[in-house]
């Protein structure tokens, strides 16, 4: 993008309306990963609604449309700690701005990834639980360490019994620091599901908010460049928007 992209600090809010269906996409995609897996995603009406701003109004930008237009795919283990991550792209037609702005949302394909947590496993053990637990275990050698304090405090100024608490502090002190790390990875692993838009059956849950990025070619170098961020949120759809979508597509 030109250094002189979002200088203003202005901002485009656009909603759209997503669909992620089981149809196989045959487009070859880097961003997904590769075919295998790769699904078709679908935006309602084909179009993306563009915010107004103090000089324009509402708009409708058009996306390009036919099998290829949009594409999604689960990425396993490429998020922080090996997580997954949910990775999909849809094509505008035309660059989505507001007339006499410096940001833009270029004409092509746009790509947008968010974390994706399984909720349920196989071994029925519950999500968050190894994080609970090392809550419970940190909570644990906290209060060991406060107890060995106050029995050091009551010793003399030098005695054989106060070098063996002082010693046995210091193990604690090592145990915290590595249960510590232990459950500072468990919060990306096992993330609070206030900050997860969880599916309808309780399966799965995807981060509320996710990246937004686009293709820049900068010389014979391809370069994904940051666009913003964007808020999901899930939709049950009744049977006959089920029907009349399929119509649709």
């Amino acid at each position: 993008m030109p250094k002189t992209w979002g200088v203003s600090g202005e901002r485009l809010r656009a909603n759209l309306e997503i669909q992620f269906t089981s149809k196989q996409l045959y487009d070859r995609e880097e961003f997904l990963g590769g075919i295998g897996g790769s699904k078709e995603c679908h935006v309602i009406n084909n179009s993306i609604t563009l915010g107004p701003s103090i000089t324009e109004g509402q708009r409708n930008i058009p996306l390009t449309p036919g099998p290829g237009a949009g594409g999604w795919r689960i990425a396993k283990g490429t998020g922080p700690l090996g997580t997954d991550m949910l990775r999909f792209y849809i094509d505008l037609q035309e660059e989505m701005s507001h007339s006499g702005s410096d940001v833009y949302c270029p004409k092509g394909r746009i790509y947008m990834q968010c974390g994706l947590f399984e909720l349920k496993n196989p071994n029925n053990v519950e999500f968050g639980g190894r994080k609970e637990e090392l809550k419970r275990q940190f909570q644990e050698v906290t209060d060991k360490y406060k107890d060995l304090n106050d029995k050091i405090e009551q010793e003399g100024f030098i005695s054989l019994e106060k070098i063996k608490l002082t010693r046995e502090m210091f193990q604690v002190s090592m145990d915290a620091r590595m249960i510590n790390a232990k459950l500072n990875d468990a919060r990306v692993l096992e993330p609070d599901k206030s900050i997860l838009t969880i599916s309808k059956d309780g399966d799965i849950g995807l981060t509320r908010e996710g990246g937004v990025v686009c293709k820049v070619m900068k010389g014979a170098v391809m370069e994904y460049h940051i666009l913003g961020r964007f808020a999901l949120v899930a939709m049950d759809l009744t049977k006959e928007d089920e029907q009349e979508r399929e119509k649709v597509h």
